[in-house]
């Protein structure tokens, strides 16, 4: 028998929306959220590259990258070069007692999870569970065993892998022609996990 992980999803759940969340941040607009460690297989700069076309047209959009790692300097100069400095928000890191409270509150999650030069990857992805049952519309990269958790248009939406444009895309998909069922999405996601 396997047996996957399991995440308590009275933990993760809708109703951990915090207000203050978006007051502490000054969240106008459309929260993005990245939960992770900076490193290569999370190619997070390929969703800041996406960024500045997303800013344009959604000049109160906010990203918070919650979470530090090798690559955190660099992610910091790339925001930098890209001159969008007022809408990443790195929060660094969060207990995990309050993970729930920014997953409930942000609009979408977006994971670019890559495999890496050293053929590193992410093998199994809770934090698209603890996402998703949190009421988190959720984009991710089509690698390895991810489809175990994610059936496209159903519980999230499939990115390319370093592909910016197709980042932007699905983002302006999810906020102007969404008609995705979050619960529909968490029931699936509890009835596995």
């Amino acid at each position: 028998i396997i047996a996957p992980m399991w995440v308590d999803d009275n933990q993760f759940h809708p109703d951990k929306y915090d207000q203050t969340i978006k007051s502490t941040y000054n969240i106008q607009g459309k929260c993005l959220l990245f939960v992770w460690r900076l490193a290569e297989k999370k190619w997070v700069r390929y969703l800041l590259d996406a960024m500045p076309r997303l800013i344009q047209k959604y000049p109160d959009i906010k990203l918070l990258i919650i979470w530090h790692g090798p690559l955190e300097q660099e992610l910091r100069d790339q925001v930098t070069f890209l001159k969008i400095n007022t809408n990443i928000i790195f929060v660094w890191s969060v207990p995990n007692t309050e993970l729930p409270k920014f997953y409930a509150t942000a609009d979408i999650f977006i994971w670019p999870s890559i495999e890496a030069q050293d053929w590193d990857s992410e093998w199994f992805w809770l934090v698209f569970v603890e996402a998703i049952l949190s009421g988190c519309i959720t984009l991710w990269s089509h690698i390895h065993w991810i489809s175990d958790i994610i059936e496209d248009g159903r519980t999230g939406f499939f990115i390319k892998d370093r592909d910016p444009i197709d980042i932007e895309q699905k983002i302006i998909q999810c906020i102007e022609h969404n008609d995705f069922d979050t619960k529909k999405a968490r029931e699936i996601i509890k009835n596995k996990f």
